[in-house]
């Protein structure tokens, strides 16, 4: 029986090639999919992910922390400590690459395996850096993949749906469903104001 090595350069392909069939799929069902079929595969995918889950369980028990109020708009970034976890399992991930260069494709692919790495940690933590969330009035604000905030009408929010550990997933009347960060300053604070206007069930029907 042949068994499945992580070296060789035919190796990182197909490992990067079962990332993007993989990220085809979350977007398919985020987009197309319902809510049951984004649970189960919420729950697939954090299946191997306890040691993940216990570190989001130290960052809820870290002291809470105030949203930032202004004259007009209320902003809810990342906790310091969800930054500062961050920040940590993206240095070991490279630190680790670095010392098992078999993870990335072996010697002979070293370099641009780490590099990719290095860029995409990168972003990672630009990512969770700048992470913020704006409320202003009855618009909410919210950051994206590629750091272009896009802005929604609470007043068209319909659902909210509890996405994993990590996040919330917001149902829009438009069919728009952006996630957001659960561990932000201020976080008590926002789910009240996703409770007072998201749309109660009957409305919903009614709407429809």
């Amino acid at each position: 029986m042949s068994q499945v090595s992580l070296t060789g350069s035919d190796n990182l392909f197909h490992l990067l090639l079962l990332l993007a069939i993989a990220g085809v799929v979350v977007w398919l069902n985020n987009r197309f999919g319902t809510k049951g079929t984004r649970q189960a595969l919420d729950k697939a995918a954090n299946r191997s992910a306890e040691h993940l889950d216990a570190l989001t369980k130290a960052a809820d028990m870290a002291p809470a922390r105030q949203s930032r109020p202004s004259l007009d708009r209320t902003i809810y970034p990342t906790s310091l400590t969800v930054r500062l976890i961050a920040t940590a399992l993206s240095f070991g991930m490279l630190i680790f690459l670095w010392r098992n260069p078999a993870f990335i494709g072996g010697p002979n692919n070293m370099l641009t395996a780490f590099t990719i790495s290095s860029l995409l940690a990168l972003w990672y933590l630009a990512y969770i850096w700048h992470y913020e969330v704006t409320v202003e009035g009855d618009k909410i604000t919210l950051p994206t993949y590629w750091f272009k905030p896009r802005t929604f009408s609470l007043n068209d929010l319909l659902d909210v749906e509890d996405d994993g550990a990590y996040s919330n997933r917001l149902i829009f009347s438009s069919g728009h469903k952006p996630l957001v960060l659960k561990n932000l300053d201020g976080q008590a604070e926002l789910q009240a104001l996703y409770q007072r206007y998201q749309t109660p069930p009957h409305a919903r029907a009614s709407r429809g």
